[in-house]
């Protein structure tokens, strides 16, 4: 913590300007409050703390932007993992590799016979999945063609662990991206079945800023990545 405020102090020298604005703003702050609270010792005495807190805070706000400048000039803040695909003329996207959705429901309820991801497997349970908006969500239905579901359940949840832990509890059950798995399912009261081909999958890949310095850096980054999640969904699919 302490080099990364060392290293925002040196930018924020090095980017000129910044600082000087900032003690500025603090000195104005700190010098006009005063004058509009009044001259009443005891509220001034109160206030005080708080009075040189925000000040330093807001101070400190002014000069974000100028520390950040010289990441996005490098292209240090270019780079995203996401689910493809992104359209956007100024972006650039690879593919990395195809994350596919596992089904996973209570230890209890176990399936022999290869499953399809359709709405009438659903009609008798009920499917649990992320609260609306979450991309996640819109993912699940729309890879695994269960934008007609009715009886799907979010209850507010915005995290996937959330949702394990209910399935676990025999509340229903979900569908879960295989990249999640090592993490999500470390429980034993959790079964995942595999649905029958063609597998419903999301691509995962990275994107940047077409005209970004570091494009070469994030190809490379993107073939460890791909054969990180290769040897990782090798060991869960033998699993």
């Amino acid at each position: 913590m302490i080099a990364l405020m060392l290293r925002d102090l040196r930018l924020a020298i090095r980017a000129g300007g910044g600082f000087g604005l900032g003690l500025a703003f603090f000195l104005i702050v700190v010098t006009l409050v005063p004058f509009g609270v009044g001259p009443e010792s005891d509220i001034l005495a109160r206030i005080a703390p708080g009075i040189l807190w925000l000040g330093a805070l807001l101070a400190c706000l002014l000069s974000l932007d100028r520390i950040f400048q010289l990441d996005f000039e490098d292209g240090s803040l270019d780079l995203l993992l996401l689910a493809l695909p992104l359209d956007s003329p100024e972006i650039e996207t690879r593919a990395l590799f195809n994350d596919r959705f596992l089904l996973a429901m209570p230890r209890a309820r176990q399936i022999t016979h290869p499953i399809q991801a359709t709405p009438e497997f659903l009609e008798r349970d009920r499917l649990l999945l992320l609260e609306e908006g979450h991309c996640l969500r819109d993912q699940a239905l729309s890879f695994c063609n269960l934008r007609r579901v009715d009886n799907i359940d979010t209850f507010g949840a915005s995290n996937l662990s959330t949702i394990v832990q209910m399935v676990s509890n025999g509340l229903g059950m979900t569908l879960l991206p295989e990249m999640s798995i090592k993490l999500e399912c470390r429980r034993s009261d959790i079964h995942l079945m595999r649905f029958a081909d063609p597998q419903p999958n999301r691509v995962i890949g990275l994107a940047w800023r077409r005209r970004s310095p570091r494009a070469h850096h994030f190809i490379e980054l993107g073939k460890l990545i791909a054969a990180v999640m290769a040897e990782q969904m090798r060991e869960a699919q033998a699993a």
